[in-house]
């Protein structure tokens, strides 16, 4: 929300500066995102008036231009289409540089003296598109400054509201909380019931009352829709973030930013009969105001006539019923729309309107006939028209009314942490516009005004009472801690134990979307993906079946940017559909791209690889406690490559995934095709993080022994399955075990390999005898003989 701090001023002064004012309102709850000027120094900027206009002698699309300052006439060669005799518009004088760099001096254009700039909205800052020069009010007096004629001495507050707080979603909206905030009293605009001149009504019937249960609306005849709208109200609207189109849109925009009711208008002309409010029916086309054709759904509310859709209710209107400048009859709607009816819709089209923004959050029930009220008085006064009486249609069954809510001043005092007394929480309440009624000497009954509808419970009062009271006025309390030795380790430290040693690998953290485009959940997951009722956009449609597809965008990213090695990995949850429901998964994914190492003079470049991230996952195991339960077995995932795959088993668990990209899936993903890349993936759930115990273990102060050994297995058996062979066997001398060579050719049958092992020994107590190390490596390879039928290799 962005508003004028002027326009507050007009409705409540609080007495304190701009930005004590944006602090308080920070500390309420609303939270402020910035404080800037209304508009650029425009110092040299003056009001002018064009008093005689001329072709210019030498160029067609120039014109010379007298213009009066008040106190002088200067000669101005200007080539704006509006620029004619009689026109108020700003006047650039010599020396004035504009926000966009350029100094103004006298020159000569085509052999014709200028003495300064006449200037367009855009090269002043006060408009992103402007056709023109600017057009000002015809009661400015020439020769006043800019800054001063359009009152842009001025700052802009743009505050950030959570969803509950639409109430603030207007100027009057904002001044009730200032004034609650500084007990001061709110001057608004007097808002006089317009007498009808005429009799014209345009019939209106509801058909959906749940989705709309009033509906309020008038006829005004003989408007001059191309009147100019007021400089001032064009300001409020820039100030305010929103583009001036004419008068009569105008009005409706400023009627909405004031009191917070959208509006909106169409041209009565292209009525046929009746309004008709109604959920559209499946298909049904809309053209929009922005132009675009689309097909309703069934549960999109409408407003129609007896012909067509005229409008996406609460959203945007239709384009064959806009009000254009040679429009002469206009029929102005306000309405209530129930929320439920307006949220979600918007997004399905890909819009996101003002009106949208607030139908969403919820609007003020009582608020529809009241600014149709206002709307007609600035209509009647800026565009003319006789306007007629106003049509109601109001459904009391589906319009929410406050309900009381009870208050007792000790749950205040104990969710508070601090005595607050009865008389000071009601008074803090009523300063909320609630009416408080006192039950009992501890017990308080609060309606909130119809705006309020989020204050609901007892503790929607209490944060109240602490906003209105000022969080910092609350004590602060050290609370008592307690003491005790951690127990065993927890999920979410082992969860923080795999974090640290990933970082400590290289990786950095990622965080990515949880739903991701259709297709890619099926690059890695060959069942059904969950969609979503309402995405954001087509590309985040589904909840991700893999965490994998989101690693790789940011990789990508990364990597269009030149960064030479990209190593992440993220922490979360996929979404499996499967016949008993929706499976969350929660899991630790990895992607690593581009350069093994930093490029050193020592050391040739290379690219990563399988084996790379294999070790980096062999020494988080490692600090795990797991390493010797750890085991890659060949395996065949979607998306990843034949061959190049691997499922790590812990134990006889599958607790995880390695991999290298298929091309086509790395293809589908945008990813760079020249370049490798692997992923990983890793469970979290209960029985794979039932970690070892962590125990101290003294250093061996005797020597460590190889023995190295040449075995000759069949060629589709790991070596790893070889290493947990061995461990099985608890030889608490083995330290460690090194696989140096794997090799298949000449001198080994077909269908065999050799695979060599160097076995790392060393005893606790004692020097380990040549007896001890014999003993040892007979029963390794006598259980890897009955196990694998493996044999010593010989030669």
């Amino acid at each position: 929300m962005k508003f004028s701090e002027k326009w507050l001023r007009e409705w409540v002064d609080p007495g304190v500066d701009a930005h004590t004012l944006g602090a308080r309102l920070t500390m309420a709850g609303l939270e402020l995102d910035s404080i800037e000027a209304a508009a650029p120094d425009l110092t040299g900027v003056v009001v002018a008036k064009i008093v005689a206009i001329q072709p210019h002698p030498d160029a067609g699309k120039l014109q010379v231009c007298q213009v009066s300052t008040g106190a002088a006439t200067k000669q101005v060669v200007c080539g704006a289409p509006n620029a004619r005799a009689g026109l108020v518009t700003a006047l650039a004088t010599e020396g004035a540089v504009l926000p966009n760099g350029v100094k103004i001096s006298v020159a000569e254009l085509r052999g014709v003296t200028s003495q300064g700039m006449l200037c367009a909205a855009g090269e002043l800052g006060l408009d992103e598109h402007s056709a023109g020069i600017i057009e000002l009010d015809q009661d400015l007096p020439p020769g006043e400054p800019l800054m001063q004629a359009l009152d842009l001495d001025d700052k802009v507050f743009a505050i950030d509201l959570t969803p509950n707080r639409s109430d603030c979603l207007s100027i009057e909206g904002i001044a009730r909380e200032v004034s609650a905030l500084y007990q001061q009293p709110v001057h608004a605009p007097a808002i006089e019931p317009v007498k009808h001149d005429i009799d014209d009504q345009c019939g209106v019937e509801v058909k959906a009352g749940r989705q709309c249960p009033r509906y309020c609306g008038r006829i005004i005849r003989h408007v001059n829709a191309g009147a100019a709208t007021p400089v001032w109200l064009r300001e409020r609207l820039r100030r305010s973030g929103i583009r001036s189109i004419n008068i009569i849109v105008d009005i409706c925009n400023y009627v909405m930013l004031e009191l917070g009711q959208p509006m909106h208008a169409f041209d009565l002309d292209t009525i046929s009969d009746n309004i008709v409010v109604r959920l559209a029916t499946a298909q049904e086309q809309l053209r929009l105001l922005d132009g675009r054709q689309i097909s309703l759904h069934e549960d999109n509310l409408i407003i129609a006539d007896s012909k067509r859709a005229l409008a996406l209710a609460g959203i945007m209107g239709g384009e064959h019923s806009a009000v254009q400048a040679a429009t002469g009859n206009i029929f102005l709607e306000s309405a209530y729309f129930d929320p439920l009816a307006i949220t979600g819709k918007a997004r399905r089209f890909g819009l996101h309107t003002e009106s949208s923004h607030r139908f969403e959050r919820g609007v003020d029930v009582q608020l529809a006939k009241r600014a149709l009220r206002r709307a007609s008085q600035l209509v009647k006064q800026y565009a003319g028209g006789a306007s007629g009486p106003v049509t109601e249609v109001a459904n009391s069954a589906f319009l929410p009314q406050p309900k009381p809510v009870s208050l007792t001043i000790a749950r205040v005092s104990k969710l508070l942490g601090t005595e607050v007394a009865l008389a000071e929480a009601a008074g803090l309440l009523k300063n909320l516009c609630c009416r408080v009624e006192q039950v009992s000497a501890h017990e308080i009954s609060v309606t909130p005004p119809s705006y309020r509808f989020d204050l609901q419970i007892e503790v929607d009062l209490i944060e109240e009472i602490a906003r209105l009271k000022g969080y910092h006025e609350l004590p602060a309390q050290v609370l008592p801690v307690k003491a005790s030795i951690a127990g065993r380790q927890n999920r979410t430290d082992i969860i923080y134990a795999i974090k640290q040693n990933l970082v400590a690998c290289g990786y950095h953290e990622a965080l990515t979307f949880s739903f991701i485009e259709r297709s890619h959940c099926h690059l890695f997951f060959e069942g059904h993906s969950k969609a979503l009722a309402n995405p954001i956009s087509s590309q985040l449609s589904d909840m991700r079946t893999s965490l994998w597809p989101g690693l790789c965008a940011a990789a990508n990213y990364n990597l269009k940017r030149q960064h030479a090695s990209i190593k992440l990995f993220e922490a979360g949850r996929k979404y499996l559909m499967q016949a008993h429901g929706l499976q969350q998964i929660e899991v630790i994914a990895g992607v690593a791209v581009g350069e093994a190492r930093p490029r050193q003079w020592s050391v040739a470049a290379r690219a990563l690889d399988f084996y790379d991230v294999k070790g980096d996952l062999a020494r988080l195991f490692a600090k795990l406690g797991l390493s010797q339960k750890i085991t890659c077995l060949p395996a065949e995932k979607p998306g990843l490559h034949p061959g190049r795959t691997a499922e790590i088993c812990c134990a006889g668990r599958v607790l995880g995934v390695l991999g290298v990209l298929h091309p086509q899936a790395a293809q589908a993903l945008d990813l760079p095709g020249h370049k490798e890349v692997v992923v990983f993936e890793l469970k979290i759930d209960e029985k794979s993080l039932n970690l070892p115990k962590t125990a101290f273990q003294a250093w061996s102060r005797f020597p460590q022994v190889r023995r190295d050994l040449s075995l000759i297995v069949a060629a589709q058996i790991p070596a790893g399955q070889l290493l947990n062979e061995i461990y099985s066997l608890q030889i608490k001398e083995l330290q460690d075990i090194v696989i140096f060579s794997v090799y298949q050719g000449e001198g080994i049958p077909p269908g065999l390999k050799s695979v060599s092992l160097g076995l790392i020994l060393q005893a606790f107590s004692s020097t380990l005898t040549e007896r001890q190390i014999a003993r040892i490596t007979a029963d390794i390879i006598s259980h890897l003989a009955n196990t694998f039928n493996a044999k010593l290799r010989s030669g």
